[in-house]
């Protein structure tokens, strides 16, 4: 199940939350500072993250929180916004 989503823009940013799903529900939040992004969540509490325009200020480093069976995993991704 995943969690969460983040991004670290900037060399001395703290990372922001952008996506967050706690409850084994379909219920998730998206931050309000990323509402041009949209998730969509199945039933195992997969999560697919997207967005259809990008912004130069979305580049930076995205992290997703995945939880399997108790055990967490995190996972990273370096993202780079061509104009």
């Amino acid at each position: 199940m995943v969690r969460y989503y983040s991004d670290q823009s900037g060399r001395n940013s703290e990372p922001k939350l952008i996506f967050s799903h706690w409850e084994n529900d379909a219920l998730y939040t998206i931050s309000p500072d990323f509402s041009h992004f949209g998730a969509v969540v199945d039933a195992s509490g997969s999560a697919v993250l997207y967005t259809n325009s990008s912004k130069i200020d979305d580049a930076g480093l995205y992290t997703c929180l995945v939880e399997v069976k108790k055990t967490t995993f995190r996972y990273s991704a370096h993202v780079v916004i061509l104009r």
